[in-house]
């Protein structure tokens, strides 16, 4: 998730706009999967290099880049109900999503750049850090409104060292918290608690996503 003030992305549009989805008829089912991690762990480069060499999959952007010129939720919103609110607007994605979804042809496969479970994470870790009572809240709030949960995840386990290499030769700006060791951990600690809604993760090394990553993905989607 991103600061207003800054409307820089690490997560860069790969495909065009999924407005239209006419194209696609139903036929039969598919799987969901969804990429997680650190801001700067991969994913964008993991998801890029995927929908590269299988045409089958089909890709929803993250929050933000679905966001487009609409305002941003800062990072940290300075409290509990303003989490609650921030999780609201990053909600409506969830909403289009699910909308999206139920056009698509079910013979593609689905890759998600970060999912509802991000957004719960997302709460958990500013719960720890800033002592706020959100995650109840957002999960409530998750119950009630139409949301895409994915068949499985992937969670890109980066190492702090790994971020901060990558930050020095990233395009653009970046809120420092968002690879806050603190926040990060945290982050990931929601996934090791098996807080999520996806019914299972794989945690991998996100420095070997040149080699084994799109193998293990290519088995889960086209399998």
């Amino acid at each position: 998730m991103r600061e207003v003030s800054d409307k820089s992305s690490d997560c860069a549009p790969l495909r065009d706009s999924i407005d239209d989805v006419s194209e696609f008829a139903p036929s039969h089912p598919r799987s969901i999967l969804a990429i997680e991690g650190p801001s700067l762990s991969g994913k964008t480069t993991l998801i890029a290099r995927i929908l590269a060499a299988h045409t089958q999959v089909f890709h929803f952007g993250c929050y933000v880049e679905a966001l487009g010129a609409s305002p941003i939720p800062p990072f940290d919103p300075g409290s509990t109900a303003g989490q609650v609110e921030a999780f609201l607007v990053f909600a409506q994605v969830e909403a289009e999503r699910s909308a999206k979804l139920a056009l698509l042809d079910p013979a593609y496969s689905v890759l998600f750049d970060r999912s509802i479970d991000s957004l719960l994470a997302h709460a958990y870790a500013l719960d720890k850090l800033r002592r706020y009572d959100s995650l109840p809240r957002v999960r409530d709030l998750a119950a009630q409104l139409p949301v895409s949960v994915p068949d499985a995840t992937f969670f890109l386990d980066a190492a702090p060292s790994l971020l901060r290499s990558r930050l020095e030769t990233r395009m653009g700006a970046l809120p420092p918290m968002f690879i806050d060791d603190e926040f990060v951990a945290a982050f990931k600690e929601f996934f090791e608690l098996d807080m999520q809604l996806s019914p299972s993760v794989t945690f991998i090394d996100a420095a070997s996503v040149e080699d084994v990553i799109p193998l293990l993905m290519t088995d889960f989607l086209l399998k």
